[in-house]
């Protein structure tokens, strides 16, 4: 009998909200505000089991009040330090380069009305097409919000607009408050009205920012805090056009804000009313007690998140941030409050995510109505070997549950733990919504995942996930480092989902483990309700398992799995692995290149793969009825290559370890195209004879 080991995950119970922002504000005072509030944080319902649940409370920072009276004993553990770039000071932060040019003004695109009746720029556009605010600050004056739209294009404002090269630009309105503080200049007696006068706390300065205006909290780069930003309760800006800011002026590395082991979080919310409007750039939030290649190196030192924002919350933008050696880096949920919405997450490092006593996040979301997580570099969360933190079943790079219209397109996700990008919903309908398109994910053992992990059995009158187009994305050599030593090396993990994509992605060289697939597609049981999906115009190559697992369930229907292109040119492995009926599932003009003839596919009828037994080409068709199969090894131009093959690109005598290195410096002010995401797929695709990418 065929075993399947199959991963849990626990869900956060606190929230912690990191963002990674450069330090690109500009000597003239432009930047991002935001007002701090109460902290606190808060327990959802849902998770694999009570034991799981028990373990994540533990992990995360101890929570203080939340709103609704339930206290939280979440918390998240801190990102781990195994590559930190140099000691305290921060890695690639500098100034801000900004333009003028605009995303994200007052109308929306489909978007909610906020509480005070106001259209939020960048709505929901269609499954998971949500237009993006977020961005950083331009040069002279103007902060940046920027970031491409979903499915509707992007909008243009009178204060938020995007520049030529994608960042957020903000600029005051007339009524703004411009609050300027310096630790190594200020002083909490002056009126920190200017860059002559800054404010030296954080804590005093924050309370002059007004909820409501268009207020900026401007931090100076190259300081340093070992204070929270603050925890609010209701704070934000007027509109998508005059938010409040939290940023940074002058010129050098971004802010750092440092966990002393007193707080739970740097920057948080809680509360259930909808603060809007808060727009965070260009800031680095960096536990140096877990950075082992410091001297004051903390052996089981407390978790500390970046951000935590907890219920409501309408329009949060967090840009050009870095998030190292935290337990999260940000954490975005509701608990007893509404759900918040139009999240963007764009253009942040989030790295070395771990903790000595629980579970860690490069993000935890829960809860989001209109998401978008764009052109971040994600790397080693999760775990910290060098801390002696290991690798587990619990801890990722994206963990997003409950979750509606949301994009996550053209992030670098490297070296995770587990699961790259995990999907949870915990009822039917729970998820509904998504764009995944055009990411890089490299080794860890799951890609992508949807599955369903509520407290009591799948809903059997329908499916968790609908509305997924998991679309051109590029996932390569994933269990190449095999981080938990559970021989998983899966692409696309589906159960109980309907109207959902999957479609033009390249699965290549997951020969690591014999336990390996590029999409998975099954239930637990015969409750579990799959509909209307599509697999199609996808290549496999080199699957050292089988490249498709279909298991179909009682309740399935409208299954097609079509157009794709399976190749093996030498690791004798089958071509795709159907248990169970085909009643449910349609096969039409895959190309197929086997290594072995004998083994062309599996079949069984029993669902488990017990029965499973090895057919030839012949026999598949045969039995599948595939119509317009054709069986072709086809030659490509250099399908070998990987990522270790792309850094010679970039320079001859480069190592991955330097890549991996280099990438951490992405920010506004030193941002290289070569180090995206949409740089990688392409060259890979090339590989295979494909066009770059076009949106």
């Amino acid at each position: 009998m065929r075993q399947y080991l199959m991963h849990t995950s626990i869900l956060f119970l606190t929230s912690l909200v990191a963002i990674n922002c450069s330090s690109g504000g500009d000597p003239t005072g432009a930047s991002e505000g935001v007002t701090p509030q109460s902290t606190t944080s808060t327990s959802i319902s849902g998770g694999e089991s009570q034991t799981e649940s028990l373990l994540w409370r533990r992990s995360h920072q101890g929570g203080a009040l939340a709103s609704g009276g339930a206290s939280s004993t979440g918390g998240i553990s801190g990102a781990g330090g195994a590559s930190s770039v140099g000691g305290a000071s921060s890695v690639g932060g500098a100034s801000s380069v900004g333009g003028a040019s605009s995303v994200g003004g007052a109308s929306s695109v489909g978007g909610a009305p906020n509480t005070g009746g106001r259209l939020v720029a960048g709505g929901t556009v269609g499954a998971g097409g949500v237009a993006s605010v977020g961005g950083t600050l331009g040069v002279g004056g103007a902060v940046t919000t920027g970031g491409t739209s979903g499915v509707g294009g992007s909008t243009q404002g009178t204060h938020v607009s995007q520049d030529t090269n994608g960042w957020t630009v903000v600029k005051p309105s007339t009524d703004s408050r411009v609050i300027y503080v310096s630790s190594s200049l200020g002083s909490d007696s002056n009126d920190g009205l200017s860059e002559a006068r800054p404010m030296k706390t954080l804590a005093k300065s924050t309370t002059l920012l007004r909820p409501g205006y268009p207020d900026w909290l401007l931090l100076k780069s190259g300081d340093v805090w070992t204070e929270e930003l603050g925890t609010f309760s209701k704070i934000g800006g007027r509109s998508a056009d005059e938010p409040m800011l939290f940023s940074s002026y002058g010129t050098g590395a971004r802010p750092q804000l440092r966990p002393t082991g007193n707080q739970d979080r740097m920057f948080g919310h809680i509360n259930s009313d909808v603060s809007a409007h808060v727009y965070i750039i260009g800031l680095e939030f960096y536990d140096i007690r877990k950075d082992p290649n410091v001297s004051g190196f903390q052996k089981g030192a407390s978790s500390v998140a970046g951000i935590s924002w907890i219920d409501g919350g309408n329009d949060l933008l967090i840009e050009n941030c870095y998030f190292r050696l935290l337990g999260s880096g940000v954490i975005v949920q509701n608990s007893n409050g509404p759900n918040p919405q139009n999240v963007r997450i764009r253009r942040n490092v989030i790295t070395d995510m771990y903790s000595f006593a629980g579970h860690a996040q490069g993000c935890y979301l829960q809860g989001i109505t209109n998401l978008v997580i764009e052109e971040n570099t994600f790397d080693l969360n999760a775990w910290n070997d060098q801390a002696g933190v290991p690798a587990d079943v619990f801890n990722h790079h994206l963990y997003i549950v409950n979750s509606n219209n949301m994009t996550v397109r053209s992030n670098l996700l490297l070296r995770d733990g587990s699961l790259n990008l995990k999907f949870t919903s915990l009822q039917k309908n729970g998820s509904m919504g998504a764009l995944v398109q055009n990411n890089f994910i490299f080794e860890s053992e799951i890609g992508i995942s949807m599955k369903y992990q509520g407290s009591g059995a799948v809903p059997s009158d329908g499916s968790s996930f609908g509305g997924y187009k998991i679309d051109n994305n590029v996932l390569l050599q994933i269990n190449r480092d095999n981080p938990t030593a559970r021989g998983l090396g899966w692409g696309v993990e589906m159960k109980s989902a309907a109207d959902s994509v999957v479609s033009n992605n390249i699965f290549s060289d997951f020969s690591f483990t014999t336990n390996s697939v590029a999409v998975l597609m099954n239930g637990d049981d015969d409750n579990y309700v799959s509909t209307g999906i599509t697999i199609q115009n996808n290549l496999a190559y080199r699957i050292r398992d089988q490249a498709f697992i279909i298991e179909p369930r009682s309740r399935w229907s409208n299954i097609k799995v079509l157009n794709n292109t399976i190749q093996d040119p030498d690791l004798g492995a089958a071509m795709v692995a159907q248990h169970g009926s085909f009643a449910s599932v349609g096969y039409s003009g895959n190309t197929y290149g086997a290594s072995n003839a004998s083994k062309f596919a599996l079949v069984g009828s029993a669902v488990d793969g017990s029965n499973a037994a090895p057919v030839t080409a012949s026999q598949w068709v045969a039995q599948s009825g595939e119509t317009g199969a054709k069986m072709q090894s086809i030659t490509y131009p250099d399908p070998g290559r990987n990522l270790d093959s792309y850094v010679k690109t970039l320079t001859p005598s480069m190592t991955l370890s330097a890549f991996y290195t280099a990438v951490r410096t992405q920010s506004k002010a030193s941002w290289n195209p070569a180090y995206t995401a949409a740089a990688v797929n392409d060259y890979i695709r090339a590989g295979f004879g494909m066009a770059a990418f076009k949106p």
